[in-house]
């Protein structure tokens, strides 16, 4: 009998002690020549890091085309999908003040930068038409002589 309760109380601590190595992980699954063989060899010349990746926008499929107006889409039809940005070039050697009519049709995207020689970026959020009226003025110094002229660009925006 003394050898069976022997017996048992080893088992137990064997399970005990697996219990416990399982638990706290100081049971090893590589041999340590597996470990060090999937190190990177040690060199003393400097690490170059990958460069950082960029995200790619999401788009919707409605989003799919960049469309951009300018001067060159004077007396132009242009065609949009509900939803779509487009954005708004006219350039940056006049001063452009921008008017749709109807309103409501296309609006502004705010809190985004633009670049130089555009007048913003825009959404077409209502289908129906609206034509934007873009009026560029001479960029005068004050004080100086100003020529007294104004750029008229007209293009109908078409929103389905």
């Amino acid at each position: 009998m003394k050898q069976n309760n022997t017996t048992v109380l080893i088992i137990a601590a064997c399970i005990v002690a697996v219990g416990f190595i399982g638990y706290f992980g100081f049971a090893r699954t590589t041999p340590s020549s597996d470990i060090t063989a999937s190190l990177p060899p040690q060199s003393n010349e400097p690490t170059t890091l990958p460069a950082p990746v960029t995200p790619v926008p999401v788009t919707s499929p409605a989003s799919t085309s960049t469309i951009m107006v300018t001067q060159a889409d004077n007396a132009t039809t242009v065609s949009l999908v509900k939803g779509q940005r487009f954005g708004i070039a006219m350039g940056d050697t006049l001063e452009w003040s921008l008017t749709f009519d109807p309103t409501g049709i296309v609006t502004r995207v705010t809190n985004i930068s633009t670049i130089r020689g555009e007048q913003g970026v825009y959404t077409a959020t209502n289908t129906g038409t609206t034509v934007l009226h873009a009026t560029g003025a001479p960029i005068c110094n004050p004080g100086e002589a100003c020529p007294q002229f104004r750029q008229a660009v007209t293009v109908t925006l078409v929103v389905r």
